[in-house]
């Protein structure tokens, strides 16, 4: 039998695993970069067109997915539960749907009552059993206690930054080893805890910052939020940076305008981070302690999705 490229997947499976892609990267341009003369270099890890599901949050999905039914805690199960600001909610709701985890499960999700309507619309698409309320894990763990139901626990759940450090690898190998610094948003944190994990064995000095949002940006939680997540970003992450609400939607129609990449607000957010996190630094006189064995500091910027579920904000 005559073989396929590797771009040729031989089943759903396959091309829902995340191991199975390589991560996209653009340099921004001296029009996004003002830092540029000073050596400093900003790469946008567009994890947004990366993955077939075109966001982080299918690394964290399918990982939950697979750990559940690789220890045997999906036998039995008719329901899968958990809660989502959406961009989780949408990938869990997908890969159950596709099949691949067992033909008769289905999905509870629980989501906040200020979703994007167009991620609401998304979900819908998938059949999951939609519940809009704020007191979302709280519930979830409430439902997810009844027979033939599982609580995936996203925002405790080791298996979600576990599963994220196939990020740290692809940042890595994609540029090299040059990459000092990497900036992501905090949400369940299951990104920027697998980040710091992951390069913790590939480049320990390399430097992980964690952005949370000082109103709400879409999939990125406020330092009061994270109080109800209780997976240790506190204690592993390196850096943390606030960034509003305001100032991620400028950034965010910055990047679409100039490099025409379409990306979400979160990634507007860690734009945004990065170039305070880097001023603050030049401004002190350190910025050198983050340089690479080139002599350049390389800032890899997580876009976690792109702007079709928010295009109602832009308007």
């Amino acid at each position: 039998m005559a073989k396929f490229r590797p771009n040729v997947y031989r089943s759903v499976d396959e091309l829902l695993d995340p191991a199975n892609h390589v991560l996209k990267m653009l340099e921004l341009s001296k029009k996004l970069n003002r830092f540029l003369s000073a050596r400093i270099r900003f790469i946008a890890v567009l994890a947004c067109i990366s993955f077939p599901l075109l966001n982080t949050k299918e690394i964290a999905a399918y990982g939950i997915m697979a750990a559940a039914k690789r220890t045997g805690q999906l036998k039995g199960v008719r329901y899968v539960v958990d809660s989502s600001s959406g961009n989780f909610a949408i990938a869990l709701a997908q890969i159950v749907r596709s099949g691949i985890f067992g033909n008769d499960l289905g999905v509870i999700v629980i989501v906040p009552e200020d979703i994007p309507p167009e991620k609401l619309d998304l979900i819908r698409t998938t059949g999951a059993i939609i519940i809009i309320a704020n007191n979302g894990m709280e519930l979830a763990k409430q439902i997810g206690q009844q027979p033939r139901f599982l609580y995936l626990r996203q925002y405790a759940n080791e298996e979600n930054p576990w599963a994220n450090q196939i990020l740290a690898r692809g940042i890595h190998e994609g540029m090299n080893g040059l990459a000092t610094i990497v900036v992501a948003g905090l949400g369940s944190s299951g990104t920027t805890l697998g980040l710091r994990r992951g390069f913790n064995k590939l480049a320990p000095n390399v430097k992980v910052v964690g952005v949370a949002c000082v109103d709400p940006v879409s999939g990125v939680r406020s330092w009061e939020k994270l109080e109800g997540v209780t997976l240790p970003w506190k204690d592993e992450i390196d850096f943390f940076e606030e960034v509003s609400a305001e100032e991620a939607h400028r950034a965010c129609v910055e990047l679409h305008g100039t490099m025409g990449i379409q990306v979400g607000p979160s990634s507007g957010l860690t734009y945004c981070a990065a170039k305070k996190f880097v001023e603050r630094h030049l401004e002190e006189g350190d910025i050198d302690q983050y340089r690479n064995r080139d002599g350049e500091v390389v800032v890899a910027i997580i876009c976690a999705d792109n702007h079709f579920p928010y295009v109602s904000m832009f308007k």
